[in-house]
């Protein structure tokens, strides 16, 4: 359903009406005089290919939802995490275009690519490869990069610190009378 206002966060809930009644309301307003909208795609991740579906997430999906799928900062709003988003909503998202995201149609991408975006999208959601370190949030490599460089820092004036302290003591004075 798309929301209200483009402006609104999109959070996951549990849906008002049961089952019955959603699809009673779909199929009410699939009968309306006039109604042109597109079908639910059909999603078959069981032949997907994940190399194939990395590169269209890649140019189409990780500008907004990150490279982790656990979404990011847009212009006065947020993309939603894509890790309780199933195969189907992920291709019905990208058909429809929900909120301000773009619409992805034939075009851009075919029945086929929708099959390998969503088995990749659940992928990376379920088993992140966090490469070369600590995963902080899966925020990427800049973030880590960043935080290494403010903890190491860190440490170096802490070390400074304690051998300038110990290099500037005064050295004992010798007692008198002793040679």
């Amino acid at each position: 359903m798309p929301i209200s206002k483009p402006t609104d966060a999109v959070e996951r809930h549990q849906p008002k009406y049961d089952p019955a009644t959603i699809r009673a309301l779909v199929d009410y307003v699939a009968s309306l005089p006039g109604f042109t909208g597109p079908d639910i795609p059909v999603v078959d991740i069981g032949q997907a290919s994940l190399p194939r579906g990395g590169v269209l997430y890649r140019l189409n999906c990780a500008a907004c939802h990150a490279w982790s799928g656990r979404g990011g900062a847009l212009l006065h709003r947020e993309s939603p995490p894509l890790d309780h988003a199933t195969p189907t909503q992920i291709a019905e998202a990208m058909r429809v275009g929900p909120g301000n995201m773009p619409v992805f149609g034939e075009a851009a991408v075919d029945a086929k690519g929708l099959d390998d975006v969503a088995a990749y999208t659940r992928e990376i959601t379920r088993h992140p490869a966090d490469r070369g370190g600590f995963p902080l949030w899966h925020l990427g490599p800049l973030p880590e990069g960043a935080v290494a460089v403010f903890l190491g820092l860190g440490i170096l004036l802490a070390l400074a610190r304690v051998i300038g302290t110990r290099a500037s003591e005064p050295a004992e004075a010798p007692e008198a009378g002793s040679t």
